[in-house]
């Protein structure tokens, strides 16, 4: 019997111990073996337990300051105020610029000739009549429409 059927004998049942033995020259001394092993299991376990530690927290700390040696912390991120410094130069540079390269955005508005322009004036239907003109003077485009009642202000003219 080799070491995997006899560790198989060790452990089985009762039943099949029997039924294992009885294949062996000596079944009686190996039921006898058996039995001992069993009555020595318990104390075996008993005995190989883990012992108890007079001080385990001071162990395990010992444990945890040997990892940290071996595997150091990483290094923290930096606070983000080292950012407050560049971010507002930055600032400072972009309003300058602006300010002297868009002088013209930046300053009143003067006189224009239209605040708006009609791109397009035509009716859909062929009785009426679209016509748009700048009033000299005004700022803005009148648009003319013949063949309707009036229109309400509020009205939207597309």
């Amino acid at each position: 019997m080799n070491e995997k059927e006899w560790t198989e004998f060790l452990d089985a049942p009762d039943e099949d111990a029997r039924r294992m033995a009885a294949r062996l020259p000596d079944a009686e001394a190996a039921l006898a073996e058996r039995g001992a092993w069993r009555a020595l299991r318990p104390l075996l376990a008993e005995s190989l337990a883990a012992p108890r530690l007079p001080h385990p927290d001071f162990l395990t700390f010992r444990v945890m300051e040997s990892i940290a040696r071996e595997n150091p912390a990483p290094r923290p991120a930096p606070p983000v105020r080292w950012l407050l410094w560049p971010g507002l130069a930055s600032l400072a540079a972009a309003a300058g610029l602006t300010f002297a390269f868009l002088p013209d955005a930046m300053g009143p508005r003067g006189d224009v000739a239209f605040d708006s322009q009609v791109v397009s004036a035509h009716a859909g239907s062929p009785e009426l009549s679209v016509s748009s003109f700048a009033v000299p003077g005004t700022r803005g485009v009148v648009i003319w429409i013949e063949g309707t009642g009036d229109i309400p202000a509020q009205e939207c003219v597309r």
